[in-house]
C-alpha cells in the first residue's frame, strides 16, 4: 500500500468519478484505475461499485475512507514536522491564482521569497476563486488567492486588500450606457445582453445582488470563467459584464469598452490556506511574503465582509504594484 494509492482512493471517493479524480490529481484515467485495482487486490475487498453515473463506495470502501484520510493527514503532518526541524524553510508550495499575476503582486512575492526563503519552490496554478478555494480545501493546492469570502470552516482567510468592480459594456454602446445614472432606469440597463460568470465566481454573487437590489433579472447570453474571454466578448459587442475596475479603466482607455458611471461595487482580496496548516512553516513563509508585498504590517486575520458591498471604499491599486 502506497500513499499515492490512498490519495487516489480518497480523490475518487470525493469526486465520485474516475475522470474528475484524474483531473484533480493530474493523472491519466488508466493510472487512477490501476491505483484502485492495486488497493483492492491488496485489501481483497471491492472499494467501489462501478455504475453508469460514476463510482459509488461499497460498504467496505466507506469504512476504509476515514482511515485513509487519517493516514494521509498523518503523513502530511509528519512531513511538515520534519520541515519545521530544518534550520531553513524549504519545499514546494502550490499556489492558486484567481486572476492576473500582476494584480496579485506575484512578481514581488517571488522576489521576496527568493531573498528570504530561497529554498522554497512555488508552483502557480491558474483558476477562479471557486476552484482555488476548492483546491485548498481538497489539498490539491497549498494556498491561494480568491475574491469575496469563504464559508468553509476548514479554510482560514486573510484579507489582504480590496478591489472595485464595475459594469462595462461595448464601446459602441456608449450612448446607451452613459445616459443611465446611478439608480436611474437600471431595468433598461439590465435588459441589455449580459455576459455572465459561473455561480462559483464572486463576481456572480456581486452582480446578482446588484440586479436584485434594483428588482431586475439580467438576460444571460454567454457564460465564462475567463477574464480574457469576457473582455473579448464585451469588446466584440456581445454584451455587458462585471469587471475589475483596473481592467475596466484600462480597456476603456484602449477604446474597447465603456464603463457604466453608476454604482461602484467592492470585494475583498483574500489569501487562503487550510486552518489546520496555520503553523506550517511553508504556509507561514508564503503568508509573510504576501503580507510584505501587500504592505500589511499587523496580523489582523480579519473576517471578510459577510455580504458584497454596494459601494467600494478607497481601494489599494494592486495593478500598479
Amino acid at each position: 500500500m502506497e500513499l499515492y494509492q490512498l490519495k487516489t482512493f480518497v480523490a475518487v471517493a470525493e469526486e465520485g468519478h474516475v475522470t474528475r479524480a484524474s483531473e484533480r490529481l493530474f493523472l491519466s484515467q488508466s493510472s487512477v484505475s490501476a491505483h484502485l485495482k492495486a488497493l483492492e487486490d491488496e485489501f481483497e475487498v471491492a472499494l467501489f461499485t462501478r455504475t453508469p453515473r460514476g463510482m459509488v463506495l461499497t460498504a467496505a470502501g466507506a469504512q476504509l475512507l476515514d482511515q485513509a484520510r487519517e493516514l494521509l493527514a498523518a503523513a502530511a503532518a509528519m512531513t511538515r514536522r520534519a520541515c519545521s526541524l530544518r534550520t531553513e524553510v524549504s519545499g514546494v508550495v502550490r499556489l492558486g491564482l484567481n486572476t492576473g499575476s500582476g494584480f496579485l503582486r506575484v512578481p514581488a512575492l517571488v522576489s521576496w521569497l527568493d531573498a528570504e526563503h530561497p529554498r522554497i519552490e512555488v508552483q502557480f496554478i491558474q483558476g477562479t476563486s471557486g476552484t482555488v478555494a476548492d483546491g485548498v480545501a481538497a489539498g490539491t493546492l497549498d494556498a491561494g488567492h480568491a475574491f469575496g469570502r469563504s464559508d468553509d470552516p476548514r479554510i482560514q482567510t486573510h484579507a489582504v486588500g480590496r478591489t472595485a468592480i464595475r459594469v462595462v459594456a461595448p464601446a459602441s454602446w456608449d450612448g446607451r450606457v452613459h445616459r443611465f445614472e446611478a439608480g436611474a432606469d437600471f431595468r433598461t440597463l439590465a435588459a441589455l445582453p449580459c455576459i455572465w460568470a459561473p455561480a462559483s465566481c464572486p463576481c456572480y454573487v456581486v452582480a446578482k445582488e446588484l440586479f436584485a437590489r434594483h428588482g431586475s433579472t439580467p438576460e444571460k447570453v454567454y457564460e465564462t470563467d475567463s477574464e480574457d474571454v469576457m473582455l473579448d466578448l464585451v469588446a466584440a459587442g456581445k454584451g455587458l459584464c462585471m469587471m475589475r475596475e483596473d481592467q475596466a479603466l484600462d480597456a476603456e482607455a484602449a477604446g474597447k469598452v465603456v464603463v457604466w458611471r453608476g454604482e461602484r461595487l467592492g470585494m475583498d482580496i483574500l489569501f487562503l490556506h487550510l486552518a489546520s496548516r496555520a503553523d506550517d512553516p511553508l504556509i507561514r513563509a508564503v503568508l509573510d511574503g504576501v503580507r510584505a508585498v501587500w504592505d500589511l504590517d499587523a496580523e489582523p486575520d480579519a473576517e471578510p465582509d459577510a455580504e458584497p458591498d454596494t459601494e467600494c471604499d478607497e481601494t489599494p491599486d494592486p495593478a500598479g504594484a
